[in-house]
């Protein structure tokens, strides 16, 4: 039966939630069960239609099958997640290229509520509103404001965020280019006057916009926020959880305002648009203060930008909270507890390695021990520890900074990245001489990191005498709890895990409390090699990295592979995470 209204919705919502979860779509494959709307006037039309004609009599619109609800989810996963949704609920689903509104109802709820609330109305007529939203459950509070019935209508997060920014972020836009005075010919800082630059990087409306965005990240957990120049817009999207979110677009002409007022922030050179440049700077929201670290490149659309967030709140976990399994959690005390040697974290760019390093320091700390750090960047300040900022242009690189704190009696040294043969000599030399010493590598699981340091030049016999582990590791998006339903796993990504038809695994599906993305968070996923007597006798020139792995695992050691499978089966992160992370 067809939901024709707030109330039953938020029946349905408050009995699926006892339920703990969607129902599963019941059918034989052949029932409509969706009513897919892909214009304007296909939504006015549905406002007058009588909602409670079974779906399969309704003439003139197009009505998705249970099987094609299930090809949408395979094909698309954001489109599939909202369609099987919209199937269970019973409510229409909105897909289109162009996403248009009515001039009627563009000013029936402001542009501040809309945002917040993540609706945009469609079409109206005298009794019935037509709302876009992603989430039903805000339709409430939309019909609570506005004097009219909510018909809900569902669709993607991304055509929702796309229809808000086309119906108010172009106005807003065009107000802020008449008011700063800008020729709406011009969307490079190369076409102004340097004058201008800085008059407008002062400008109340362009500090707001740039301060508001630099907030909003920070309370969304952002990594990264990304200034993208286009042709005739500029981007601004966030880095969370790993994924690059577009956030929302500007008009071109407000480019030079808000890179100018980021370059101020940054303290570099307002003047200087032809060669890259880098920045630093602090903010704070509420009560988080982080630091942030600035990149400014010229593109052939204007220069683009990339702010790294620091916040030491996010960046330093314990050993206990960083999400290691029972055996590698009491291995990876015993390493870091031991007097000398070293300890290897690896893995991509944005692993969470830094986060890792920090947690084996905070431990070491709870010791009497001297412990000095050497970082590029510095990405969180730590009580009682020394810590060393790279500096390249002034001839402070990782190996030179290694070879000085060595003579300020350290027990514990931290290397932020072995990356070449000086780094690694001294690292290995540190730890062979009665110091503990920590540091990261780019290498695709543990047992290539022994065959990475034997590539770099280090000697087979000094890495026997001195590694005593090798900790890889990956970061996996965590399902929102609130939103957690089981998922539709492709055979192939089960072949390729080794899981059975019969196991059922969970994917978030979108909702307000994850922003519609359906995960929320990041676990570590790791494998930790121990050089064992029997795995030091590997460690020999051209060693096999492949038979290093497989007596690791005979061993003991737990895949990163294993370790994903494992936290899918709790419905911590999905199957598809799982395969995404997996190393082959």
């Amino acid at each position: 039966m067809a939901i024709t209204g707030v109330a039953e919705y938020l029946a349905a919502a408050q009995a699926e939630r006892a339920n703990g979860g969607a129902e599963a779509i019941k059918g034989n494959g052949n029932d409509p069960r969706v009513v897919l709307l892909s214009s304007l006037d296909e939504v006015r039309r549905w406002l007058q239609v009588d909602h409670s004609t079974p779906l399969d009599r309704l003439v003139g619109f197009k009505v998705l099958r249970l099987d094609e609800v299930a090809t949408l989810r395979h094909d698309d996963s954001e489109l599939g997640v909202v369609a099987e949704r919209a199937a269970h609920l019973g409510l229409p689903l909105y897909e289109c290229d162009v996403l248009e509104t009515d001039p009627a109802v563009r000013e029936l709820l402001p542009a501040p509520v809309s945002r917040r609330l993540g609706v945009l109305p469609l079409a109206t007529n005298d009794k019935l509103l037509a709302v876009l939203m992603s989430d039903a459950e805000a339709c409430g509070a939309v019909e609570f404001m506005l004097p009219r019935r909510v018909i809900p209508i569902l669709a993607r997060p991304n055509l929702v965020r796309q229809g808000l920014s086309n119906q108010f972020d172009r106005t807003e836009d065009e107000a802020m280019i008449r008011r700063l005075g800008l020729d709406p010919r011009h969307g490079s800082a190369a076409d102004m006057q340097d004058h201008d630059i800085e008059r407008l990087s002062a400008e109340q409306p362009v500090v707001k916009v740039v301060a508001e965005f630099i907030d909003d990240a920070i309370r969304r957990r952002a990594s990264d926020i990304h200034v993208r120049p286009g042709a005739e817009t500029f981007e601004l999207l966030y880095r969370i959880d790993g994924d690059l979110i577009s956030i929302r677009r500007f008009l071109r002409p407000l480019l030079p305002a808000v890179v100018s007022r980021i370059k101020v922030l940054g303290a570099m050179n307002l003047a200087e648009h032809r060669v890259p440049q880098d920045g630093r700077a602090s903010a704070t929201s509420g009560a988080m203060e982080v630091d942030l670290r600035i990149s400014v490149i010229p593109t052939i659309h204007g220069e683009a930008v990339v702010i790294r967030i620091l916040n030491a709140a996010f960046g330093l976990r314990s050993v206990a909270e960083i999400g290691f399994g029972p055996r590698d959690e009491q291995l990876f005390r015993d390493v870091i507890n031991r007097g000398q040697g070293m300890l290897l974290v690896t893995g991509p760019t944005g692993s969470g390695k830094s986060t890792t390093l920090y947690a084996a320091v905070l431990e070491c700390r709870k010791q009497n021990v001297n412990i000095i750090t050497v970082e590029d960047p510095v990405e969180a300040k730590i009580d009682d520890v020394l810590q060393v900022q790279i500096n390249r242009a002034a001839g402070l690189t990782f190996g030179r900074t290694l070879r000085n704190i060595l003579r300020h009696d350290p027990d514990v040294v931290m290397v932020g990245e072995i990356r070449d043969h000086e780094t690694a000599e001294i690292a290995v030399e540190s730890a062979l001489t009665g110091h503990l010493v920590f540091s990261t590598l780019h290498t695709n699981n543990a047992a290539t990191t022994i065959t990475r340091l034997l590539d770099l030049g280090v000697l087979p016999f000094l890495l026997k005498s001195t590694l005593l582990a090798v900790l890889a590791q990956r970061l996996g998006r965590r399902n929102c709890k609130h939103c957690r339903v089981p998922e539709p796993v492709d055979p192939h990504v089960r072949e390729v895990l080794g899981v059975s038809r019969e196991e059922i695994f969970y994917v978030g599906q979108g909702c307000p409390k994850c922003d519609g993305r359906g995960v929320k968070g990041r676990i570590g996923i790791y494998e930790l090699l121990e050089i064992t007597p029997e795995m030091s006798k590997l460690i020999v020139p051209g060693a096999d990295a492949n038979a290093i792995h497989d007596l690791a695992e005979r061993e003991g050691m737990i895949s990163i592979t294993k370790n994903a499978v494992a936290l899918a089966r709790t419905g911590t992160i999905s199957l598809q995470e799982a395969f995404q992370v997996r190393v082959d």
